[in-house]
């Protein structure tokens, strides 16, 4: 998505890989593409957005027993009409959704 600057923004997911090869689970993330060739990466995050393994509703326990756990998908975002701000939505560990706002 477009930011005030002329680049853009990229979600994405996967950050540290699957907690099942002992990463610490998929996590959102984002990378800004050049404006002008979006084939080169401006900047990228240094941490993820949010840690899932960190979230008490991610573990699996009652009441939020989920399907697998430490996993969050970014699924869409959108524009918030504030410049650079952006609102996503993730589904987590199967069996929650969620929306951030991302600044």
């Amino acid at each position: 998505m477009a930011l005030a600057d002329g680049n853009y923004v990229f979600f994405h997911n996967s950050w540290g890989g699957p907690a099942v090869a002992g990463g610490p689970g998929y996590q959102p993330a984002w990378v800004v593409l050049d404006g002008a060739d979006p084939t080169k990466i401006v900047a990228r995050a240094r941490r993820p957005l949010f840690s899932p393994s960190k979230e008490p509703w991610m573990a699996g326990a009652a009441p939020a027993l989920c399907n697998v756990a430490d996993v969050a998908f970014l699924e869409a975002a959108h524009p918030t009409g504030t410049e650079d701000e952006f609102r996503v939505y993730f589904g987590g560990a199967d069996s929650v959704i969620g929306t951030a706002v991302v600044k």
